[in-house]
């Protein structure tokens, strides 16, 4: 019936992190992996995400558990230092869970004033098609920029979904 008490009934817990050169494994394993819900389908080496880190840019993921149990590391994304998202990926296993509207409003909020998506379609990626697609006057031709309010207007019931209790973030803001 209703999706967002559906949601609400998990007793979702979500985890967010900030991963640095030598805790990233699993987050460049979803970027590699992941192809339905990926921002442009790009590939990256270990390499290329470390030297992203290192000149300034941040990789950031989400864990995930409710009620039924631990989903692990769901969510990755790489942002370089000039707030360019480079690879933003979310795992099937939790389609529809609203958990990518709670991680960008988190870090919208606490981290960037706004951020930069260069959405490039691939024959595979129309979940993430379908989110960008729910944020008002949004062209997946042009340039793609976020902010809080962006991700407030497509999502307003966040908090009923995901009480304060139930999100920890990991790094500093």
């Amino acid at each position: 019936s209703d999706l967002s008490s559906f949601l609400q009934s998990l007793e979702m817990n979500v985890v967010f992190s900030k991963k640095n050169t030598n805790d990233n494994e699993r987050a460049i394993q979803l970027i590699n992996k992941t192809n339905q819900f990926n921002l442009n389908g790009l590939r990256k080496e270990p390499e290329e995400v470390n030297a992203v880190m290192e000149s300034g840019g941040h990789l950031f993921t989400a864990s995930l558990s409710d009620k039924n149990g631990e989903h692990g590391e769901i969510l990755s994304l790489l942002i370089d230092k000039d707030n360019v998202v480079q690879s933003f990926v979310l795992s099937c296993r939790v389609f529809q869970r609203k958990v990518e509207f709670l991680f960008l409003s988190i870090l919208l909020e606490n981290y960037f004033d706004k951020i930069k998506f260069n959405y490039v379609e691939t024959n595979r990626n129309s979940p993430i098609k379908l989110f960008l697609d729910s944020f008002q006057n949004i062209d997946l031709t042009k340039n793609i920029y976020l902010s809080k309010p962006d991700i407030d207007l497509a999502e307003s019931n966040l908090s009923e979904i995901f009480p304060k209790k139930s999100i920890t973030v990991n790094y500093d803001v």
